[in-house]
């Protein structure tokens, strides 16, 4: 239906305007912050991957981040604590992740990890961050 038309939908939620568009505007202030694909904006404003592991207690989280760093060299430790590893990472989708999640694979079946996830940078965190970033231009009293 939207084949040589423009839709305009105004929202706060952001998993409903990254299905439905083509393009979004982010406003704030009644300025234009950004304006550009849904693609492009979590390209450009996102953190890129997190991936998420649960670890054995027994286990050297350090040796494991060894590991991860040969497929995804540009990562770094974003909370590790006991049982639980959080990476942060910029590489593009690729391979690369397959090829780690083979590994993880295996880690998984000798039980020094518990299980893992991947999680990709949402609209709701580039919306945030213009929010944020408005609220830090802000003066109280």
């Amino acid at each position: 239906m939207k084949e040589n038309r423009t839709i305009l939908l105004s929202t706060h939620f952001m998993e409903e305007a990254d299905a439905l568009s083509d393009r979004i505007i982010i406003l704030s202030n009644g300025k234009i912050r950004a304006n550009d694909s849904p693609n492009e904006l979590k390209r450009i404003y996102g953190s890129g991957y997190k991936l998420f592991l649960n670890i054995n207690q027994n286990q050297n989280n350090f040796n494991i981040f060894e590991l991860i760093q040969k497929y995804l060299i540009n990562s770094i430790i974003e909370i590790e604590t006991n049982n639980q590893l959080i990476i942060q990472t910029n590489e593009q989708s690729s391979n690369k992740f397959i090829l780690l999640f083979n590994q993880l694979d295996l880690l998984k079946e000798k039980n020094f990890i518990l299980n893992y996830s991947l999680s990709n940078t949402t609209l709701g965190f580039v919306f945030f961050f213009f929010s944020f970033k408005n609220f830090q231009n802000k003066i109280f009293f």
